[in-house]
């Protein structure tokens, strides 16, 4: 069974403010380093729909240690 973490997209999303990438990378090593294999770690939408997800490109980029598995969710042409 394949247990997929969602807290940087998911848990994100609903915050009022926005963390900076750093923040988002740091607290991805914290899971990773918790035993978490399996991250959802964003989501590539529109900034104005979702501003706490806006640096979608630059935290994938700053994830250099990949777990066994790590993705993102892409909204479709509407989203």
């Amino acid at each position: 069974m394949l247990i997929r973490d969602v807290t940087l997209r998911d848990g994100l999303q609903v915050l009022p403010q926005v963390l900076p990438t750093e923040r988002k990378a740091a607290l991805y090593e914290a899971l990773r380093a918790a035993g978490l294999a399996a991250f959802q770690v964003t989501s590539f939408v529109s900034p104005k729909r979702v501003p706490q997800l806006a640096d979608a490109e630059a935290l994938w980029r700053a994830l250099a240690v990949p777990p066994r598995e790590r993705e993102a969710l892409a909204a479709d042409p509407k989203g």
